[in-house]
C-alpha cells in the first residue's frame, strides 16, 4: 500500500487508499487495516485504486467485502478504481462487483 490520499468533494471527504502489486493470502489485509484510519470516520466514500495491482486472489475479495460490510453499517460508500481487467473479471466471477461499486 502507498500513501493514502484524501479529497473533499460536495459529497464529503473521499479516502482513496492505492495499493499495488499482488493481492494475496498475504497482503489482503493490508485492505482491512485501512478501517483503522481516524480519517475515515469523518469520510463519505472509500475508493480503492487497484491500477498497479498486477494479482488478486479469493482472500483480496473477501477483504474487499469485508471492508464494503463494515463501511456500508457506517452509512458510506465504498468504490474500486481502475481495476486491471484479470481484477475485474475476479470480481466478476465471484458476484462482489454486485456489492461492490467497481469504476473504470
Amino acid at each position: 500500500m502507498t500513501d493514502v490520499r484524501r479529497s473533499s468533494t460536495g459529497d464529503g471527504l473521499v479516502v482513496t487508499v492505492p495499493l499495488r502489486g499482488e493481492i494475496d493470502v498475504v497482503t489482503a489485509e493490508a485492505i482491512t487495516a485501512v478501517l483503522h484510519d481516524p480519517e475515515l470516520a469523518r469520510a463519505s466514500c472509500l475508493r480503492f485504486d487497484l491500477r498497479a495491482v498486477t494479482f488478486m486472489d479469493s482472500q483480496g475479495v473477501r477483504a474487499l467485502l469485508d471492508v464494503q460490510r463494515s463501511v456500508s453499517a457506517q452509512g458510506m460508500a465504498l468504490a474500486v478504481v481502475e481495476a486491471p481487467r484479470q481484477v475485474r473479471r475476479l470480481l466478476a466471477i465471484t458476484g462482489a462487483d454486485r456489492v461492490i461499486d467497481v469504476v473504470d
